[in-house]
């Protein structure tokens, strides 16, 4: 959605279909994520449909992550139906479901001022490998749009990569409490220590497509198309591996004492 909106010039009618279908089936997993807690709750299916035990789960945080994704998801739908509308209701559909990320985990027991750094964080992200998919289709392709598209996202990867460091460094120091210890003394901290490493060579792979691929596709190279596109392939392989092990952060290992 945002690489559409700003660097992909064409690429929004070609995504449209994809994110309308995407977001349907996201607001019917919110549906049915709320019935099987319901089911959890009671032990039995009947909570699937019980409304009275919904309705508790609605005065949980659930209803906060429940709410932000689905308005999330709806005007992503929106965004994707109406394209008379313009980029606002996608942008803001986007804006909403990256901000539900804010109401759960580990992030929410931080300061709610941390969760500016949260939301430019996962931006970058979503920018990011909406990008390395358009390029990959691209260059893999051999279209011509891809040098362009290449030369527009590295102008911009330059202070996107930047942004998405700094939030992801002061997010993980304020996670493990303001300090380094822990990165050696708990589970936490040596998870933390190993999606970092991947995070190193993903930004290798980032500055080698940069800096050689690029711009060897940008002077007509007829072999640049198929190496970028296989550069990316590991670079989505890596970004695999580090929501992988940012799933583990999240859901198994303890955090740190937040001060």
């Amino acid at each position: 959605m945002l690489w559409a909106a700003f660097l992909a010039p064409g690429e929004g009618r070609r995504i449209r279909p994809v994110v309308a279908v995407a977001a349907l089936v996201g607001l019917s997993l919110i549906a049915l994520r709320l019935g099987l807690r319901g089911a959890g709750l009671t032990g039995d299916w009947d909570g699937f449909t019980d409304t009275d035990m919904i309705g508790l789960l609605l005065e949980t945080s659930v209803a906060a992550v429940a709410g932000w994704r689905a308005a999330g998801f709806g005007l992503l739908a929106v965004w994707a139906l109406v394209p008379r509308l313009g980029h606002a209701p996608g942008l803001a559909g986007a804006a909403a479901l990256i901000w539900s990320f804010t109401v759960v985990g580990h992030v929410s027991e931080l300061p709610r001022d941390w969760a500016t750094a949260t939301l430019v964080h996962l931006g970058m992200v979503a920018l990011w490998m909406a990008a390395l998919l358009t390029l990959r289709r691209l260059a893999r392709a051999g279209d011509p749009a891809a040098g362009p598209a290449a030369e527009r996202f590295g102008r911009v990867a330059i202070w996107a990569v930047a942004a998405l460091v700094l939030a992801g460094l002061a997010l993980g120091w304020r996670l493990l409490g303001g300090g380094f210890a822990p990165l050696v003394t708990t589970a936490y901290g040596w998870t933390l220590l190993a999606k970092l490493a991947v995070v190193a060579g993903l930004l290798g792979l980032a500055a080698l497509n940069k800096l050689r691929l690029s711009p060897a596709l940008a002077a007509g190279d007829p072999t640049a198309g198929r190496r970028l596109a296989r550069s990316i392939e590991w670079e989505v392989a890596a970004v695999a591996v580090i929501l992988t092990l940012t799933a583990v952060l999240t859901i198994v290992t303890a955090l740190p004492t937040v001060a």
